[in-house]
């Protein structure tokens, strides 16, 4: 027979670790993560040759995907004011028009936009928090929605992408006109790349994340634009 003392001591221990199991689940969000966060199996896609749908043409390795689009500017995000290993909220978007806690005006390039499509907050996060090894930006909500959106359309865009766990996400490329195809992509922290162009003539106007439970997704070394021949890419104007 158990005596109270026992059981007392059980329904304690109990109470305990329901209560630490609460707050190792308790992140949502990333301003709210610590390392032991992130999932202990975290492997990203591996780089492979690149998939054609469509119009479309799928990259997972920067190497090829630079080589088949020279000169593309990058959009690092390093132009943030915060310190290294820090974590920051501000509101959605991001773009060159900014002027918050995040970024000042002027500090991210013309042509792109990072968006929250749920209406939350985005975050920032600066090397080597939460083990991220570039300025990483997206939804601060594990649960939210993220977008970039190019003003004017471009025809490639390559980025890292990231994830709080390494889920599998869908990718929804868009043009003026509407969809032009989707494609799933994981990524740890750090991250794997990912890329598409494509041969439609409006170009791609926005590309979507979505994941189904709390799954937060960054990207960082945005890529985009219209490739530069090798032959202009050191011309210069007198």
């Amino acid at each position: 027979m158990q005596s109270s003392g026992s059981r007392l001591a059980c329904a304690c221990g109990a109470a305990v670790l329901a209560a630490a199991s609460v707050h190792a689940q308790s992140a949502v969000r990333y301003t709210d993560a610590k390392p032991s966060d992130r999932a202990a199996a975290t492997v990203p896609a591996r780089p492979s040759l690149p998939v054609v749908q469509g119009t479309l043409t799928f990259y997972t390795d920067r190497t090829v995907f630079d080589t088949a689009h020279p000169g593309l500017p990058v959009e690092s995000f390093s132009g943030t004011t915060l310190p290294p290993n820090f974590v920051e909220e501000c509101p959605s978007p991001f773009n060159s028009a900014t002027n918050n806690a995040c970024f000042p005006t002027g500090a991210i390039r013309p042509g792109i936009s990072v968006a929250n499509t749920e209406g939350g907050a985005l975050v920032v996060l600066t090397p080597p928090f939460f083990g991220v090894p570039c300025v990483s930006v997206g939804p601060s909500l594990f649960a939210d929605a993220g977008e970039l959106q190019f003003s004017p359309p471009v025809e490639a865009v390559g980025f890292d992408f990231e994830s709080n766990n390494g889920a599998l996400f869908t990718i929804g490329v868009f043009g003026p006109g509407g969809p032009l195809g989707t494609a799933t992509h994981s990524g740890g922290i750090p991250g794997a790349f990912w890329g598409v162009d494509t041969s439609d003539a409006g170009g791609i106007s926005r590309i979507t994340f979505s994941a189904p439970g709390p799954n937060g997704e960054l990207v960082c070394n945005v890529a985009f634009g219209q490739p530069v021949p090798v032959e202009l890419q050191s011309f210069t104007i007198q």
